[in-house]
């Protein structure tokens, strides 16, 4: 099964040196009926390729109930995909599961600006491959 967390998306981000900002990219992805899963992350365009920016795109468990529909109980990591400051594209990136898989998934992209000023401009597409028990 294939399910598409976002499409070649353009993200234009800049953040505080020590800040890592989090941005959901697909949350409440049902993943009960899974027993293994790999992440997909396509490095479309990348505008730098020196100073400290950098980021991730990490698929984690996480828990919604009915009666706090709004509380997003977060788990472990399963996933971790690091494009590096040196990486140009076109680059494409895999990373399996691991650990146990929750009965949701979210995935999430974290951007740290680093020392380097300036807005930075890169853009990504996300799949997940997964296969049912």
């Amino acid at each position: 099964m294939r399910y598409i967390a976002i499409p070649r998306t353009v993200f234009e981000l800049e953040g505080g040196s020590a800040t890592v900002n989090v941005i959901p990219l697909a949350t409440r992805i049902d993943s009960g009926p899974w027993v293994s899963a790999a992440v997909t992350v396509r490095l479309h365009d990348k505008d730098w390729t020196t100073g400290t920016a950098a980021f991730t795109v990490d698929v984690e468990n996480v828990s919604y109930t009915a009666d706090e529909p709004s509380v997003a109980y977060l788990g472990s990591s399963l996933a971790s995909v690091a494009v590096a400051v040196g990486d140009a594209a076109p680059k494409l990136y895999v990373a399996a599961f691991s650990g146990a898989i929750g009965d949701q998934v979210r995935v999430v992209l974290k951007y740290t600006q680093g020392g380097t000023a300036g807005l930075k401009t890169f853009a990504i597409s996300v799949e997940i491959e997964a296969r049912d028990a």
